[in-house]
């Protein structure tokens, strides 16, 4: 049986969730305190046992003139025991009629390892998004930071980076773009992990953002609006604040139009629910 969420269902909804991502409670409890809605959830029942979920996230694509919303698919699970039995076909056919009955103009989904690629591509899914991932190593950034003017980061809250965010090119046209309470689980969550959220003056004051975490010698940047100027200061910077021996960017805008292209993989998929036309879509800091 198909149901929507309810509150009687969360504890077991949690413990499927940690069986088969193995995420900190922590995080699932903030998710399920901030993200999850009932009527956002779809689950699979049998014999009064949840076997099979996913839940929808809502966000939007602003356009030239307009915005569109849509229905991002997340955390799609089936207990072990369960699979192979079209459970999950069943739930993500659902997803489409309940998308259609709201106005999403496009489902979207990011398979978690390669070979669902084909599996998502049954349902009409097809690949729209790409990634670009570009990582530098310590000599490089030597190489090119700059200490001609001193570029000072600080230390930011979620409405100080949602105030940079929205006047940011990953806010323009085209884009997946968070909403207020979204981009503040994002941040809380990256500083719950050991990260960090920094603003810095780009064209104007504090109109620049950085989302940085570390894992062992490597510091990930999540996302910023650097451009290629000041590219040289944010090395100097990050070289004066942390101790790391690479540096990975996800989806940056400061690398040369052939860097980006080269360093491009495919990412997420998405179904159009409705006519629409795309030329260039973007996504990023969506949950993952």
């Amino acid at each position: 049986m198909i149901s929507c969420g309810k509150y009687d269902y969360i504890e077991q909804l949690k413990s499927l969730w940690q069986k088969t991502f193995g995420d900190s409670t922590a995080y699932i409890n903030s998710f399920f305190d901030n993200m999850y809605r009932d009527e956002n959830t779809l689950v699979y029942i049998e014999d009064k046992t949840i076997v099979s979920v996913l839940y929808i996230i809502e966000y939007e694509i602003p356009l030239e003139t307009d915005k569109i919303k849509i229905a991002y698919l997340y955390a799609l699970t089936t207990e072990p025991a369960f699979r192979g039995r079209g459970i999950m076909s069943r739930l993500i056919e659902k997803s489409f009629e309940i998308g259609i009955k709201r106005d999403y103009k496009l489902c979207v989904l990011i398979p978690s390892e390669a070979s669902l690629f084909d599996y998502y591509r049954r349902f009409g899914f097809k690949e729209c998004f790409s990634r670009t991932t570009i990582t530098k190593h310590l000599s490089e950034i030597r190489r090119t930071a700059s200490g001609e003017k001193e570029l000072l980061l600080k230390k930011a809250d979620c409405n100080k980076i949602w105030n940079a965010y929205i006047k940011s090119p990953f806010f323009g046209p085209e884009c997946v773009v968070l909403s207020r309470q979204q981009n503040c689980f994002f941040i809380k969550e990256l500083e719950r992990e050991g990260g960090q959220a920094f603003l810095f003056d780009l064209k104007g004051k504090d109109d620049g953002y950085i989302l940085l975490g570390q894992k062992g010698k490597e510091l990930l940047i999540y996302e910023t609006n650097s451009n290629a100027e000041i590219l040289p200061f944010l090395y100097s910077a990050v070289l004066k604040d942390f101790s790391f021996d690479r540096l990975t960017f996800y989806q940056p805008l400061c690398f040369p139009s052939d860097e980006l292209t080269a360093a491009k993989s495919r990412y997420a998929m998405c179904k159009e629910l409705a006519e629409i036309h795309l030329c260039n879509p973007f996504i990023n800091r969506v949950l993952t």
